[in-house]
């Protein structure tokens, strides 16, 4: 085995030759190429300068159009000089609005202008005394202006010095002959005060006020019994 292995390792001195030869020109190739200088490419380095000059001009036009933004929106506008006010607050006094003295007036004549110059009644408590009076049919005491809606009674009260009652254009209601619909819009009677009354009126055929205060809850017949007949 052996003895075969080395036949194969024999070389004339023709192929001693050939691969001293081929051996020499490997080594001198391989010298050449670990020897050789370096040298940049130069196309290399223009083009690093040339990246570099369009990093310059690309921050150049970026500050350029941040300026002039900021010279488009941000305008200088001039502070308001406001001149400087003296204020002086001068009291005013206030004065009551005092009343003409007051005459004694009759409720059942009196205006509503007249009404109206009475101590704690203005313009619309006035109108409503008048319209009151004429839905009663005239007022029969001084104390049914109590009953007007929005009068305090301590304002009758404070005024029953000037006020007086003749009991003049007191209307009156006979029971006999008033239709329904007149009794009804009487301020004392309601829908079933008004509908006793005609029931009492059909089973009587006439009725008298004595026969009415049964039919009637007593403090309804006190406050209508003056405007009846």
């Amino acid at each position: 085995m052996r003895e075969h292995l080395k036949n194969y390792f024999k070389f004339s001195k023709t192929e001693k030759r050939g691969v001293l030869a081929l051996s020499s020109f490997l080594l001198l190739i391989m010298g050449l190429i670990w020897f050789k200088p370096f040298k940049p490419d130069d196309t290399s380095l223009v083009d690093a300068d040339t990246f570099k000059q369009q990093i310059a001009q690309f921050y150049e036009a970026d500050s350029l159009k941040q300026q002039e933004f900021k010279s488009r929106y941000k305008k200088d506008y001039p502070k308001k000089t406001y001149p400087k006010k003296d204020y002086k607050y001068e009291k005013k006094e206030f004065q009551k609005t005092v009343k003409p003295s007051i005459k004694p007036i009759d409720i059942n004549l009196a205006s509503a202008q007249d009404f109206e110059k009475l101590k704690g009644i203005g313009e619309v408590l006035s109108q409503r005394i008048v319209q009151y009076r004429e839905k009663l049919g005239g007022y029969h005491s001084i104390h049914q202006l109590k009953e007007v809606k929005g009068i305090k009674p301590e304002v009758i009260d404070e005024n029953e010095q000037y006020l007086i009652n003749s009991k003049i254009n007191v209307t009156k209601l006979n029971i006999n002959t008033s239709e329904f619909k007149t009794l009804l819009k009487h301020p004392y009677l309601e829908y079933n005060d008004v509908k006793k009354i005609f029931r009492w009126k059909d089973s009587l055929k006439t009725i008298s006020v004595q026969d009415l205060q049964k039919a009637l809850p007593d403090s309804t017949f006190t406050k209508i019994a003056p405007y009846l007949e």
